[in-house]
């Protein structure tokens, strides 16, 4: 998403446009001074109005946090005036730059990040809207007459030839900070209700891990179940950012349509895959069945949470601000978005340029309590559970208690 710059940003860009695509001077100015003392050619875009965009108003950006955890973005509409200026007694000129310039929005509907880049590098270093994960898109915006003469009265200026133009979407991202709720430790057996079989190829109902959490860790077991699962079957798993797809075949059956798979653990040796190639973050299981000499039958992929594994320390400290650090399996790529959950606050993991499994964060005015530390990772969380207890219960180790 983008900063408040980002209107800026968007101004900006639109100017380098109109540059790169031949007209020679560009101002940004309110009609009523752009007319001002005009002695050559020059087209004039005037940022007349914003409002919020309908599709995006109540939307999750992907990626950046768990349905109903973060404030939605601020979705602006920006809309341009495209006026065109020139030295010429009878303003024929200037026709010919208007049409010039609505050539050049003609041609390029969409700004691109490296053109936006480009175009803040100097006075907008700070802008980042090339990074939003929706395009910022040039849209002609046909006015009525009515229209016209309200937005020319407005200006308190005389008419002149003009283009409207819808530029959108610019998000900008909330800075209310984020409340992530500990996940659930317990619930019922969920109503699936009927279940509908099929004849030969795999079916795929579930995928979960053996343990009931909500995400499995490497080294941990995952139980499939489904239809025709048992015979001659293999696992595929497929992953985020450049995992390779990995199969595999050493599956126990528990029972009619249960096979258990065990991943990987993070130190195992040659023929699986190393710990830095299964990044946490989302994956999907597909059940593949052998049937020679016939070809091989396919379930649908589900989903799972590979969750990262935490070492945290210190477990105790004095209250006020509190740097913690956290050692993770599997580490982090410099690529993935990560943040410390501590209690119910998210703290934001600084730049890792490189792959690591350490990093540290700065928890400010921790009050005395005691906190469940959790780790996310690209929006899968490390799971603060004691296993070994006899009722569910936080672990100890993952626990941070400020005095």
């Amino acid at each position: 998403m983008s900063n408040a710059l980002a209107i800026a940003a968007t101004t900006a860009t639109l100017r380098q446009v109109l540059l790169s695509g031949g007209i020679g001077r560009v101002t940004l100015l309110p009609p009523d001074a752009a007319g001002k003392n005009v002695t050559s050619d020059q087209v004039n875009l005037f940022l007349y109005q914003s409002s919020l965009d309908a599709a995006w108003r109540n939307q999750d950006v992907p990626g950046r946090a768990k349905s109903g955890e973060a404030v939605a973005p601020l979705p602006l509409n920006l809309y341009y005036l495209l006026t065109a200026y020139s030295g010429d007694p009878e303003d024929l000129r200037s026709h010919s730059l208007l049409g010039q310039a609505m050539r050049i929005f003609h041609d390029h509907p969409v700004l691109g990040a490296a053109e936006i880049a480009s175009a803040t590098a100097a006075n907008l270093p700070g802008s980042d809207l090339q990074d939003q994960v929706e395009r910022v898109r040039i849209v002609p915006q046909p006015l009525s007459t009515e229209e016209i003469s309200k937005l020319w009265t407005a200006f308190q200026t005389p008419y002149r030839l003009s283009a409207a133009y819808l530029v959108s979407v610019v998000l900008l991202e909330s800075q209310r900070p984020l409340l992530a709720p500990l996940p659930v430790l317990m619930r019922g057996e969920g109503d699936r209700g009927p279940t509908v079989l099929t004849s030969f190829p795999p079916l795929l109902e579930a995928v979960r891990p053996v343990t009931k959490l909500p995400g499995v860790r490497l080294g941990e077991e995952l139980l499939l179940t489904g239809e025709h699962l048992a015979t001659g079957t293999q696992v595929v798993f497929r992953g985020p950012r450049d995992f390779r797809p990995f199969t595999l075949l050493a599956l126990r059956v528990v029972g009619d349509g249960e096979i258990v798979a065990r991943l990987p653990g993070p130190d195992e040796p040659a023929g699986n895959p190393s710990k830095t190639s299964w990044p946490a973050g989302i994956y999907t299981a597909q059940v593949i069945a052998r049937r020679p000499p016939e070809l091989d039958l396919s379930s649908g992929e589900l989903p799972f949470s590979l969750a990262p594994q935490i070492v945290v320390s210190p477990l105790s400290a004095p209250k006020g601000d509190v740097t913690v650090t956290v050692t993770c399996t599997p580490e982090v790529h410099p690529e993935q978005r990560v943040s410390l959950l501590f209690g119910d606050r998210e703290v934001r993991a600084s730049a890792h340029p490189a792959q690591t499994g350490t990093l540290s964060f700065n928890v400010a005015g921790v009050a005395a309590g005691t906190y469940v530390v959790r780790l996310r990772v690209d929006g899968v969380d490390s799971i603060p559970i004691d296993l070994s207890a006899a009722k569910p219960q936080f672990a100890a180790d993952q626990t941070v208690v400020i005095s």
